[in-house]
């Protein structure tokens, strides 16, 4: 995380450059995790570790919350279906939420075009 001491010594307008560094850097990682996530559950991993479902393993192996275990799994299946979600997420125009909340329409509803819809929203 960082020595809070040297944060709170900052400059003013290094610690907003290091904010943003952070949130870009987060944002790739996300994006990057949600296609590692989608490869575990296409291999089917998690039952090669001893869970039953890949939510279970979100929740048991990574200890995520149930929330951020059903956004990372849903987001990254979508993003295993229309891959351009992964640049969506990259660039910040489309949230980890608003990625989960429209994935189970997204086959119905015509997916590029509802992902286009989807951005911003939930900000």
């Amino acid at each position: 995380m960082g020595d809070l001491e040297a944060l709170r010594a900052m400059a003013e307008s290094r610690l907003l450059e290091r904010g943003d560094e952070l949130v870009e850097r987060e944002r790739r990682e996300l994006a990057c995790l949600l296609a590692v996530i989608g490869e575990i559950d296409r291999r089917r991993l998690h039952l090669w570790v001893g869970y039953s479902t890949m939510f279970e393993f979100c929740l048991g192996r990574w200890r995520y919350s149930r929330d951020a275990a059903y956004r990372r799994l849903h987001a990254s299946r979508a993003c295993r279906r229309h891959p351009e979600a992964y640049s969506l997420i990259n660039d910040g125009s489309l949230s980890l939420s608003a990625l989960a909340t429209v994935e189970p329409f997204l086959a119905e509803h015509g997916g590029v075009a509802l992902l286009e819809r989807a951005k911003g929203m939930g900000r």
